[in-house]
């Protein structure tokens, strides 16, 4: 910059005195120039902090909006008998309630399973209306039914194949094929149940020491180990409370002689954990 700016050249083009008297002057004006940068770079790291503060302040915002929904809508549904899986618990609730109060519980139905389960499904099955015609109770019906069948064959396709194999080979391969039977019908429960404790995850994240002393079924990865299985253990107490985020110590039946510690409000949102009592 010195260089570009020609400023040595036009120093040097200066008699003596000029020269000097301009130096003394930079000097002394060093100072107030040093502290003027100082205070921009302070007003610019100012700057930065307000406004991650209103970053995270608006996040917090948004996440306690969507966790007020969330208790809203466990509320809502434990008032309505829980979450219907089928469409026999569709037909119940239909046959005693009233048609406004049916027709509010089907949307509650929808909108738990949106915003608590995240089922999938097109966006306009969820709603309320299409392009500002409100839907009828037969349309909110039919569209809760195919949601619930559109995520049973989602969660079909995700099961593995069951392979059949010649009978010359079934032999030695019959007690597999047991086991991998037993354990398919096994992940189908767990998910069954895991689908209808999402409902209590809020009350839990509201009052964690809740979860103290029950018995779990923890889906862990074994160490070096890709296979991941469900675990029979029980939550011993509570390390840190911190929301979602506490810290429990848990111990398994399979080693009662150690003490792990985990943030199972975390794995209970991702569907590896299951309360049995």
């Amino acid at each position: 910059m010195w260089t570009n700016n020609k400023t040595s050249n036009w120093l040097s083009s200066l008699s003596e005195q000029e020269r000097e008297d301009i130096l003394d002057d930079a000097r002394k004006n060093a100072p107030s120039m040093q502290r003027s940068i100082r205070e921009k770079k302070e007003n610019l790291f100012l700057e930065k902090v307000k406004l991650l503060k209103l970053r995270g302040e608006k996040k917090e915002a948004q996440e306690q909006k969507l966790y007020t929904q969330k208790v809203t809508l466990t509320r809502k549904l434990n008032e309505i008998g829980g979450l219907w899986m089928n469409d026999g618990d569709i037909l119940a609730q239909k046959t005693h309630l009233p048609s406004q109060a049916f027709k509010e519980a089907l949307i509650t139905q929808l909108q738990f399973r949106k915003s608590v389960l995240h089922c999938k499904g097109p966006r306009e099955k969820f709603q309320q209306s299409l392009k500002g015609r409100p839907f009828t109770v037969e349309e909110l019906e039919d569209n809760l039914k195919s949601i619930i069948l559109l995520n049973l064959e989602a969660e079909m396709e995700d099961e593995p194949h069951i392979v059949y194999h010649d009978i010359s080979d079934a032999k030695d391969k019959v007690e597999t094929s047991k086991l991998s039977l037993i354990k398919k019908i096994n992940e189908g429960r767990n998910k069954i149940t895991v689908q209808q404790q999402a409902r209590l995850l809020p009350s839990f994240i509201q009052d964690p020491s809740k979860l103290v002393g029950k018995q779990i079924k923890h889906r862990c990865r074994e160490e070096n180990s890709p296979e991941v299985s469900w675990y029979h253990a029980i939550v011993q107490g509570l390390v840190k409370e911190k929301g979602k985020r506490s810290i429990y110590r848990v111990v398994y039946e399979e080693n009662e002689d150690d003490a792990w510690e985990f943030p199972l409000l975390v794995d209970f949102g991702k569907g590896d954990l299951i309360i049995l009592d």
